[in-house]
C-alpha cells in the first residue's frame, strides 16, 4: 500500500531515546514510507534502520527543533508527532472504550486529513485520555503532540515566534488562531502519550521552566492565557495552571478582519 500525494512527511523529533521510542514502531509499513526520525547531530547511526533526518546543532531544544522543521517543510503537507506515541480508535456513541489503530484506520485518518487540510491548515489528533465529544472532531481548540500542516498556505518561518522553551504547541498554536488559521482536530482518532518520561526534554524540564513558560505564555497572549490554579507534585513542586481561550483567539481574529474590511 502507498500514501503517496497524501501527506508528504511526518517528522518524528527524538532525544536520548535510541532504542527506546515507541511512535515508530506503532507506524504501519506505508506509514512509515513517509516518516523519519528528526535527530540531534550526536545520534547520527545510532537508529539502525530506522531513516533519520539530522537537526543542525544551532537548533537545540523542541521549540527550535519544531522552527527548522518548518523552515524546510514550507512546500508541503506535512505532520509532526512525538516520539513516545499510541493510536487508538473511539468506539462510537460518546462511549470511553477505544480499540487499536488498522491500517484501514490509518488510510482513512491520512486521506481524510489531506482533504480537511485545504480549508484548515492545521489538523490535529486529539488526547485519548480526555472526554469523548461524541463526534469525529472539534474544531478551533488545543493541539499539541500530533499535527498536521498546510505548509504552503501557512505563515513562513520569520513570521512566527519560536521563543519558548516549553508550551511551545501552546504558543504556536495561539499564533497561528490569532492569525486566522483555523483547525480541526480529530477526537475519533486519538493518541495516548507518557509525560515527563526520560529523555526528550527531561533534562531541561522542570518545574521551574515549566512555570516560566506559563508566564511568557501569558505576556505574548494577553487575554487569551490566564491562571488557572496549581497543581501540586508536578516533578517536586507546584505547577502554574493556565486556561487559554482558543475559540476567542480566532473569533478576535475573525472580527478584526471583518472590521479592516469594511474600514
Amino acid at each position: 500500500m502507498c500514501i503517496r500525494d497524501r501527506i508528504d512527511k511526518i517528522y518524528i523529533p527524538t532525544l536520548s531515546r535510541v532504542g527506546n521510542q515507541i511512535t515508530w514502531d506503532n507506524l504501519p509499513d506505508f506509514v512509515k514510507e513517509i516518516s523519519v526520525l528528526a535527530i540531534p547531530s550526536k545520534e547520527e547511526n545510532l537508529h539502525k534502520g530506522i531513516p533519520t533526518v539530522t537537526v543542525p546543532d544551532e537548533f537545540t531544544g523542541i521549540a527550535k527543533t519544531r522552527e527548522w522543521l518548518w523552515s524546510i517543510s514550507e512546500n508541503l503537507k506535512w505532520g509532526m508527532f512525538d516520539d513516545d506515541l499510541k493510536f487508538s480508535v473511539r468506539t462510537p456513541n460518546g462511549e470511553t472504550s477505544k480499540r487499536e489503530f488498522t491500517n484501514e484506520d490509518w488510510k482513512d485518518l491520512l486521506d481524510t486529513t489531506d482533504s480537511w487540510l485545504e480549508d484548515f491548515f492545521v489538523v490535529g489528533v486529539r488526547q485519548g485520555n480526555l472526554p469523548p465529544r461524541g463526534k469525529d472532531y472539534i474544531e478551533n481548540s488545543n493541539i499539541n503532540t500530533v499535527y498536521f500542516f498546510n505548509g504552503k498556505k501557512l505563515p513562513k518561518v520569520n513570521k512566527l515566534d519560536w521563543s519558548l522553551q516549553f508550551a511551545e504547541d501552546l504558543h504556536l498554536n495561539l499564533q497561528l488562531l490569532k492569525s486566522g488559521y483555523k483547525n480541526r482536530i480529530w477526537d475519533k482518532y486519538v493518541f495516548m502519550g507518557t509525560q515527563y518520561a526520560e529523555g526528550g526534554c527531561s533534562d531541561t524540564r522542570t518545574i521551574e521552566t515549566i512555570n516560566e513558560s506559563h508566564e511568557k505564555l501569558m505576556e505574548k497572549h494577553p487575554g487569551y492565557v490566564k491562571w488557572n490554579g496549581i497543581t501540586k507534585g508536578v516533578l517536586g513542586g507546584d505547577m502554574k495552571k493556565i486556561r487559554v481561550s482558543y475559540k476567542k483567539a480566532y473569533a478576535d481574529s475573525w472580527n478584526s478582519t471583518l472590521g479592516n474590511f469594511y474600514e
